[in-house]
């Protein structure tokens, strides 16, 4: 995915959670906008001490090569959440 579509995903008005798949098998959640910053070549985001807190416990870089998709949270709801932290 191209860092301008990925951009586009995370401005949308009102903003919709979203689940990012890697190749390596992680599913990272984004559950506010102000967790992304989306670089030329990956994506940086803010992962959360505990679902619903602001502060930040560490940030993941997130390569857009290894991107495999990204899907709206309510539609993933159902499936079982990996640990973000993999």
């Amino acid at each position: 995915m191209r860092a301008e579509k990925f951009s586009e995903l995370i401005r949308k008005q009102p903003f919709e959670p979203l689940r990012m798949h890697m190749t390596d098998g992680r599913m990272i959640d984004i559950t506010h906008p102000d967790q992304v910053m989306v670089l030329r070549q990956r994506i940086d985001v803010g992962i959360p001490t505990a679902p619903g807190f602001d502060i930040l416990e560490w940030v993941e870089h997130c390569s857009l090569l290894h991107l495999v998709r990204v899907e709206p949270l309510r539609r993933a709801a159902g499936e079982n959440a990996v640990s973000q932290a993999n």
